[in-house]
């Protein structure tokens, strides 16, 4: 085949990516390692995380940000590199990634001439298993590779929009009766209003819905993502949440997410640490999330350039703040701290309906 006919059906290829996406390589000749992966290594795991999350996530203890306090966004996660040798040159590879062994939901999903790809750190999920596979095109016949499978390791899936500072997901966090806050559903940030064009093109990935801010009238430019959802509540924080004058809304935006319409949600306030790590907090309690994980997400927000905009030590975030909110919580009633949360956001207005909800839609086995 002549080099203008390959790049047509390169082209031809690529145009047709997302259509094959939707269902398992089928019609090709299977052949036992004439495609190998090189890397990840089969069975092996993936850290997504760059090394300065990777070392907070592992050896985290209250406090621990301080160690990185006040240098700028340093949460971005790293790319994955998938690829793999052929016995034969091809004229191109389809590559599809998934969660799914049999193929029936694709995560992703190229063409290319090379033997590897770059896959973006926003298109995948942390602590979670992947299987991916490659078909080798010629000119008389495709070879499927065989499926080969590699796992993330656990750690704070964090994500990038350009303008946009102290960004992640809520997911991936365990609860005290070994279920998991699902990943990809809520997302958690600093404003939204510098945001670039490359940052909206990057949101898109998200899917967002909903754009949850926290804070007051005229404090910001409302739903700069233009999302379908704008739902603006001027929020309290830390002891704020605990005087019943500030129930009404604090009630208003724990119901956001007992409804399903909602999801994905992004929520924010200015910097993404107070009035965000407050909301986060009684999310995170009420779902059954240790204390320690609450904390270490927290204080994450240490790890970005707004998190640290007001210079405010990481002692008195801790010390000075949030604690002053989770005792009372953790001392509302006379139950854990997830019944002790329950019982408190009923007094505000939240009913058991809604936390029902929250659970069933936030929670994985």
């Amino acid at each position: 085949m002549n080099k203008r006919l390959a790049s047509i059906a390169l082209g031809a290829a690529m145009s047709a990516v997302c259509l094959a996406a939707c269902s398992s390589p089928s019609g090709g000749t299977d052949a036992e390692d004439f495609i190998k992966a090189v890397s990840p290594e089969e069975e092996s795991e993936v850290c997504l995380a760059n090394d300065i999350v990777d070392d907070y996530f592992k050896n985290y203890e209250k406090c621990y940000a301080e160690k990185y306090f006040d240098n700028g966004d340093q949460y971005f996660m790293k790319p994955l590199t998938l690829s793999w040798s052929s016995k034969e040159p091809a004229l191109y590879y389809t590559v599809k990634l998934s969660r799914k062994k049999d193929f029936s939901a694709v995560d992703y999903a190229t063409v290319t001439t090379e033997t590897s790809v770059s896959v973006d750190p926003g298109e995948l999920y942390v602590a979670t298993t992947y299987y991916w596979q490659v078909r080798a095109e010629f000119e008389d016949r495709s070879v499927d590779s065989r499926v080969f499978r590699f796992g993330t390791a656990d750690t704070i899936r964090a994500i990038t929009i350009e303008g946009v500072s102290n960004t992640r997901d809520l997911g991936g966090a365990v609860t005290a009766d070994g279920k998991h806050v699902k990943q990809g559903i809520v997302y958690r940030g600093a404003r939204l209003d510098g945001v670039t064009e490359l940052g909206k093109q990057q949101a898109k990935k998200f899917g967002f819905r909903t754009d949850l801010d926290l804070r007051g009238v005229g404090e910001g430019v409302p739903n700069p993502l233009g999302l379908e959802n704008y739902i603006q509540i001027s929020a309290p924080f830390y002891n704020g949440c605990l005087e019943s004058y500030n129930w009404p809304a604090l009630s208003s935006e724990i119901k956001v997410f007992a409804d399903r319409a909602n999801y994905p949600v992004f929520f924010h306030c200015s910097v993404g640490r107070d009035r965000t790590g407050s909301l986060a907090f009684l999310l995170y309690a009420l779902l059954g999330v240790s204390e320690q994980d609450i904390y270490r997400d927290y204080e994450f927000s240490v790890l970005s350039e707004m998190g640290c905009l007001d210079k405010t030590p990481v002692s008195d975030l801790v010390n000075a703040h949030m604690n002053y909110l989770v005792s009372h919580i953790k001392w509302y009633g006379k139950g854990n701290l997830q019944e002790n949360c329950e019982q408190f956001l009923l007094e505000t207005g939240v009913t058991a309906e809604d936390i029902a909800a929250i659970r069933e839609i936030m929670l994985e086995d």
